[in-house]
């Protein structure tokens, strides 16, 4: 069973270590070793990034806050800002509805070191330095075009020895999202790259 903090008290270690720690690899596959029913692999991460300690990061796209809390429960120590503009979006056409989930979300996440910043991934981009995160979660436009720009525009300003990771790879839902980190990692020559086999898929790889 997994608790608050598990596996944090052994000190800081790196990538590869934790990679072989929380999960069992089988060639792009990376299966959680965490014992949970769903999301094996996204619970895994979460741990794997305390052991690293993680201290700051950015989720882009929150929606109800379910990774956020995730990643901060797991991990107290985290700083973790998430960026959304709660506007037009997954056919909410009043804003007053995309105002309420906001409000339930701040709620929700009131408990942990969380800024909310209300805008886009775009606009929102700029506020943070080159090499100033420990991690990057995109979780936000799941279209071609989306994807690539998230990625093009956040993957700098994670460290070196960061992690970046996208929700919803290989979703039948969101093809466009495959489809635009498939292109990406080819095109940046990203490897090795893992993908859990959650019913919602994580693929995340180590910046270099």
């Amino acid at each position: 069973m997994c608790v608050l903090g598990e596996g944090n008290g052994e000190g800081v270690i790196e990538f590869k270590e934790a990679l072989v720690k929380h999960f069992r690899v089988r060639g792009n596959v990376a299966i959680g070793k965490v014992r949970k029913r769903t999301d094996r692999g996204r619970w895994a991460l979460a741990h794997a990034m305390a052991d690293m300690e993680f201290r700051v990061g950015v989720e882009v796209g929150s929606l109800f806050g379910d990774s956020a809390e995730l990643w901060c429960s797991v991990n107290p120590q985290l700083k973790l800002t998430c960026v959304d503009p709660y506007g037009n979006y997954f056919g909410r056409r009043r804003q007053s509805e995309h105002d309420a989930v906001y409000q339930a979300t701040r709620e929700r996440l009131s408990k942990f070191n969380v800024t909310m910043v209300r805008k886009t991934s775009f606009d929102a981009v700029g506020d943070f330095q080159n090499g100033s995160l420990d991690f990057v979660h995109i979780d936000a436009d799941h279209s071609f075009d989306g994807v690539i720009v998230d990625l093009v525009t956040w993957a700098p300003k994670v460290r070196k020895g960061g992690l970046i990771f996208l929700h919803d790879y290989f979703s039948l839902k969101w093809k466009g999202a495959t489809q635009a980190i498939d292109a990406y990692v080819l095109a940046h020559r990203i490897y090795p790259w893992y993908a859990t086999p959650d019913i919602t898929p994580t693929i995340f790889w180590e910046q270099t």
